[in-house]
Parts: structure tokens; sequence; C-alpha cells
């Protein structure tokens, strides 16, 4: 069977992905015929108004969060004032503390909890 977008002809945004489309379809929807079903690894383009290859996820490492992040000033003096053996001793008790929640999504915040 065929698959359908049902998307927003004014603003883009999807609707609905199905096999069934309403005949007819309520008020500004259109429905364009797809190529197959989405896979997770495709997302919705508002824009383009169909599948796109969904962005591989970067993850930020929170280590690097307070080597960089200027809200961090302090942490970062502390940690500069330290030998390169307290360093790496310091940032090896980091990584066994924050475990899974070491890296993080791009949009998602530094702090944890």
């Amino acid at each position: 069977m065929a698959w359908y977008a049902v998307y927003s002809s004014a603003t883009g945004r999807l609707v609905s992905v199905g096999q069934v489309v309403a005949d007819p379809l309520p008020g500004d929807q259109v429905a364009s015929l797809l190529a197959g079903r989405p896979g997770d690894e495709e997302m919705w383009n508002e824009g383009a108004r169909l599948f796109v290859a969904r962005p591989a996820k970067v993850p930020v490492d929170r280590l690097q969060d307070l080597a960089t992040n200027p809200d961090y000033a302090e942490f970062q003096t502390a940690y500069n004032a330290l030998s390169a053996a307290n360093r790496q001793r310091l940032t090896n008790a980091l990584m066994r503390l924050l475990g899974r929640a070491r890296y993080r999504a791009v949009g998602e915040p530094v702090e944890l909890g």
C-alpha cells in the first residue's frame, strides 16, 4: 500500500503519516504521496515539505563545557592551577562521577538535575 504525508499547506507542519487519507481533507491540509513508510532515520522538513535524513546526534561533552564555558571560570582557574598529573586525576574522577551523563544533547542544559 502507498504511504502519505498530510500537512498544512500554509505552514508545512506535518499533521499525520499513514496509508489512509481522508477525502476530502479538512481545511488547508494537503496529502503527499511518499516513496514508502518513513523510517526513524528520517524527519519531516516543514520548509521543503518532505522527509529528509535526520542529522546525526552530536553529543556535547560536559567536561568540555567545564573547560570552556565562561560561567565556570572559577573551576577553570582552579583546574589550571593543578599539576598535569592532578588535572588528569580530577578528569578521571569526573568521568567516573558523570558516567552516562557526561554527554548531553546540543539543546540540553549543561547543569544536571
